[in-house]
């Protein structure tokens, strides 16, 4: 098989595999992604296709911004047995992303669940306590108790709502710490075949070695 070679010729390989990456990759990838999301999520085909259309652009712009240089650098410099491991440590953040960017519409921006987050166990107790009423609670009308109901209930949904976020998150730093265990694996690698290639320059140049003086 003919190979390039030679800086322009180089660069030129490692431009087109960026390019077939983006436009022949990451498109059909996100709308699997956000079909597949969508379907999980129990929504009907109608608001899948128009959840997706809404994600759709904004996803390919970030992720051209985030592959395009990863990947350059990943062909440029990465060895060829590498160059997986570097492409799913960047996946982490590129998974992480988005979800966050998917759920933005629905649930807001991250910092608005970062601060329920801690007041999401007084809330909790505060629904326990006030679904016991009180004797004067008991003593009024009944519509005023159908709307305190009514209240109730609604807190206990977004209550809900927090927590399953709250799951997803955890998951969310558990895969992170997963890839960190990995990354540093391949540093230790990278290490390693760093100090066997010097081993063997050194080798080569020695007086004793083949064409050495």
């Amino acid at each position: 098989m003919e190979t390039l070679s030679g800086p322009i010729n180089r660069a030129r390989e490692v431009g087109a595999k960026v390019i077939f990456d983006t436009v022949f990759f990451q498109a059909p990838y996100l709308t699997c992604y956000f079909f597949v999301t969508g379907f999980l999520e129990g929504r009907t085909p109608a608001a899948v296709f128009k959840k997706t259309k809404d994600n759709f652009h904004a996803s390919w712009f970030y992720g051209t911004l985030l592959w395009a240089p990863a990947q350059t650098l990943n062909f440029m410099f990465v060895p060829v047995m590498f160059q997986p491991l570097v492409v799913h440590s960047v996946d982490v953040v590129w998974k992480a992303s988005l979800s966050v960017l998917y759920h933005y519409r629905d649930y807001g921006p991250a910092f608005a669940l970062t601060s329920k987050h801690a007041s999401l166990d007084r809330t909790s107790a505060e629904v326990i306590v006030a679904s016991q009423p009180s004797s004067s609670e008991l003593a009024q009308p009944p519509s005023e108790m159908q709307g305190m109901m009514e209240e109730l209930e609604e807190l206990r949904r977004e209550v809900k709502g927090h927590r399953a976020m709250l799951v997803e998150l955890d998951a969310l730093r558990r895969e992170v710490r997963d890839h960190r265990e990995t990354i540093a694996q391949f540093h230790h690698a990278t290490r390693r075949v760093t100090r066997s290639f010097d081993r063997l320059t050194r080798g080569d140049k020695s007086p004793g070695a083949p064409g050495g003086r």
